[in-house]
């Protein structure tokens, strides 16, 4: 089997790439709360934000 220093080396780069995904997750939600207003649980309170509404993918999914 392998050293516990290499075990050691292996379970933190495991952990790095773990850590990378959760944070592009959490990017790619915020960018998507920004892109659509409507789904930051803030009614829209401008004409292009009510534009914006409805050509938002989760919205027009809701409303079928």
């Amino acid at each position: 089997m392998w050293s516990l220093e290499t075990r050691i080396q292996i379970l933190s780069a495991v952990q790095v790439v773990h850590d990378t995904v959760q944070l592009n997750l959490l990017h790619r939600r915020l960018d998507y709360l920004t892109d659509w207003p409507c789904c930051s649980r803030v009614a829209p309170v401008s004409a292009a934000e009510t534009h914006a509404c409805s050509r938002c993918p989760r919205c027009r999914s809701a409303s079928r």
